[in-house]
């Protein structure tokens, strides 16, 4: 007897020619030297009836059923057929051929159909593994091309080198032909070209879009939703796309929104294409992969600019100013309704700068305020509800601590409502822990200036006195000169007019 395995394919209903094994008796040639054997199922054989029946066959027992021509030249005389299934799943089928004219016995039907349990099991774990291993693959190059995004972002100090950099590799990894980043400028009502990128784009078309206007990066920012469309063609796309191109047509576009830690919208990024259906469900998830690595580029440029910023001023301008700037950027940076600073005076915290839509009091007791848990227990302060309204929903609270001892000098705080989704998250604790430092240094410059004006004050004070000294000395030691040449310039005339004297009475 021979045999012979193939697989199937279920989902296409088609046999996987390429999979075919085989065991013949030693000795066994094929007819006219056929190689690779000509002998795939055919589509009213043996084998495809088996499959549909989902049961064993014998040939001898189908009486409209012949051996293969294949087979029947090798002098085979009968065929029995097993389906290989598992859980429902039909993975491939047996051929088992016999050379002599007999049936199959009892024992050699229940042997095959042990062995038709391994086989099946055996096809079904090697397709799993291999499912696997491709998935592993596949991961493996996601994270090759993500860890090349993050190496985009460590290596580019100018945020447009980033995002031109991200979008190109945004364009690899999804095969789309052109791509668009548009990010929301500070007014909050326009999208605005930041990158742009394509195959023989001539006239693409990046001036700024509004936010309530009629485009699909519009439609996607309002709604903070990632886009997945097969067919611009169709309706509603159709009368909301917005071309990124005039002379060419797009037929697919992916879009997706930039949202920060915090909330915040930070722009869109966008692909388009000009074949059907060529976005995938992995497109959308690894494009929204690359657009949180944008989202980190935007965070920490605009951290990097609004610290540069701090740095001029704290050298610039006096300490008021300095912490009202820094409170307006706490708000700026974490996407918070209001943010305040407060300054330990005398068992109270002083009021000292504060933005947002809240007008906070001036001074509060330390034991009757949440920013005392953070100066007590030096450390980060989150709370859901504030004491100080019912309106505010979240509260990050960082102490002011200063040199090695850590002594707390006030603590830094920022607001959120409701309305404005406001979310605690490390990157937030990090960037409020940043601003802290900097208004710690705004304390202890202008207590260095007093000190330095003060120590200023004594040095000018001192040369004042020693100048006084000087001309003081100077002027006696000149009457002393002059005083001293009197009784020498009397005596010089006593001696040269003495008979004059003593004749003049007068004189």
């Amino acid at each position: 007897s021979s045999a012979v395995i193939w697989t199937y394919d279920q989902a296409a209903g088609v046999f996987e020619t390429e999979s075919r094994v085989s065991a013949e008796p030693a000795g066994l040639q094929s007819p006219a030297g056929e190689t690779p054997p000509d002998d795939a199922p055919r589509p009213d054989g043996i084998g495809v009836r088996t499959i549909k029946r989902r049961h064993r066959s014998f040939s001898y027992e189908e009486a409209d059923i012949t051996v293969h021509p294949y087979h029947a030249a090798l002098g085979v005389k009968a065929v029995a057929c097993f389906p290989l299934i598992v859980a429902q799943q039909v993975v491939g089928i047996l051929y088992v051929y016999l050379h002599e004219e007999r049936e199959f016995t009892h024992l050699e039907q229940l042997m095959l159909d042990n062995f038709v349990n391994q086989a099946a099991m055996a096809i079904y774990h090697a397709r799993h593994l291999a499912g696997v291993r491709r998935a592993l693959a596949h991961k493996e190059q996601e994270l090759i091309r993500l860890r090349r995004a993050g190496m985009l972002i460590s290596s580019r100090l100018r945020l447009e080198e980033t995002l031109e950099s991200i979008l190109k590799l945004a364009l690899e990894v999804t095969n789309a032909q052109y791509g668009i980043f548009r990010l929301l400028d500070k007014s909050g009502e326009f999208l605005v070209t930041r990158a742009v990128n394509g195959i023989h784009l001539e006239r693409p078309l990046v001036e700024k879009l509004p936010l309530d206007g009629n485009s699909v990066m519009a439609h996607v920012a309002r709604t903070r939703q990632s886009l997945l469309i097969a067919d611009l063609r169709q309706e509603p796309w159709s009368k909301i796309y917005y071309p990124l191109d005039s002379q060419l047509e797009m037929r697919s576009e992916l879009a997706v929104p930039l949202i920060n830690a915090s909330g915040r919208l930070e722009g869109v990024l966008n692909l388009e294409s000009p074949d059907l259906a060529a976005f995938s469900e992995e497109d959308d998830h690894m494009l929204q992969s690359l657009a949180t690595y944008a989202v980190t580029a935007i965070q920490e440029v605009r951290l990097l600019d609004a610290l540069q910023e701090i740095a001029q001023l704290l050298l610039s301008q006096p300490r008021q100013d300095v912490l009202n700037h820094l409170s307006e950027v706490a708000n700026d940076l974490l996407n918070s309704s209001a943010s305040a600073i407060w300054l330990l005076v005398d068992n109270e915290l002083k009021l000292t700068a504060s933005n947002g839509e809240h007008q906070f009091e001036g001074n509060v007791f330390l034991d009757e305020s949440l920013m005392e848990q953070a100066i007590q227990q030096k450390r980060t302060i989150r709370s859901e509800n504030t004491e100080s309204s019912t309106d505010w929903s979240r509260a990050l609270i960082v102490p002011l601590l200063i040199g090695d001892e850590r002594k707390a000098l006030g603590a830094f705080s920022v607001f959120s409502t409701a309305t404005s989704r406001f979310t605690e998250s490390e990157w937030d604790e990090k960037v409020l822990t940043c601003l802290a430092h900097y208004a710690v240094l705004t304390v202890q410059n202008e207590s260095h200036q007093e000190a330095l004006r003060a120590s200023q004050e004594q040095h000018w004070t001192a040369e004042t006195f020693a100048a006084v000294g000087d001309i003081s000395a100077n002027l006696l030691h000149n009457m002393n000169n002059k005083v001293g040449a009197i009784p020498v310039r009397v005596q010089a005339i006593q001696d040269k007019y003495s008979q004059l004297l003593e004749s003049d009475p007068y004189l």
